[in-house]
Formats: C-alpha cells, structure tokens, sequence
C-alpha cells in the first residue's frame, strides 16, 4: 500500500482571518491612544505657553512697578477692572502692547497698584488677565517696593 501523508502544517483560511482580525483591533486601539494622547500634549504646550507668556509680563511689571503710577488711597478707592475692557493686550507670540495698538490678540491685561499703609516703601501690585488659555480671568498680586 502505498498510503501518502497528508501535510496538515499550514494555517486555514479562518485562521489567518482571525489573525488580521485581532491585528486590526491591536492597531486601532493603538493609533486611538495616540491621537488622544498627541491631542493633550498640544493642550500641555499652549498651556504652558500662556503660562510662560503670563511669567514674563508678570516679572516685567514687577521689575518696572517704578514707572508705574501708585495710588495712595488704598484699594477701595480704585475700581475693579471689567476682564472685557483690560486696557494692555499681549499674546503668545511675545506682543504686549496698549489695546489700540493690537486689537486683534487674544489676551488682555490691567494693573492696579496702592501703597501699603503700614509699609513705607512697599506697593501691592494687583494684575488682572485673560487670555483663552486661561479659563476666565485671573488676578496676581504681589508686593513689591522702591
């Protein structure tokens, strides 16, 4: 008799079916955490951005508050900025100049400053922002002195 083996060490049809099947939903999964994970990470860096942008015009005032015009009155008698009328714009892109100048950037700014009543020499400086990276408006405030 003259019996043949049959070669039974191949992969099926369904077999390589399942196979492209379950690689399909490992890729999916895998590109769809990346897309979600590519999308916080631009959300991180215009963030931290602003964030640098705010730093820095902080400092700036801080280290020109000399230039500035205090009030000697204390706080109560300066009104309280309206986040829709800063008069100072900036952006992320390093501008920070007067309103007028710049009507079309996205952030605002406006300083209020007093004189301490029991510290001669020293100034609560009050910076009200927005900026669509901030959410809402923010107030800083920081004693500084002269």
């Amino acid at each position: 008799m003259n019996k043949t083996k049959k070669n039974d060490s191949g992969m099926s049809l369904i077999e390589v079916m399942v196979g492209f099947a379950v690689l399909g939903i490992i890729i999916t999964i895998v590109t769809s955490g990346l897309g979600t994970w590519f999308g916080t990470l631009n959300k991180v860096k215009t963030t931290e951005q602003g964030n640098e942008m705010v730093t820095s015009i902080m400092e700036s005032l801080v280290h020109n508050s000399r230039y500035y015009q205090a009030n000697f009155a204390g706080p109560d008698s300066l009104p309280e900025f309206d986040p829709n009328n800063l008069p100072m714009a900036w952006s992320k892109t390093g501008i920070n100049v007067p309103v007028e100048q710049c009507p079309k950037c996205d952030g605002r700014y406006g300083i209020r400053m007093w004189a301490l009543e029991d510290y001669r020499g020293l100034y609560m400086m009050e910076i009200t922002m927005t900026h669509p990276t901030i959410k809402g408006n923010k107030v800083y405030s920081r004693i500084v002195g002269f």
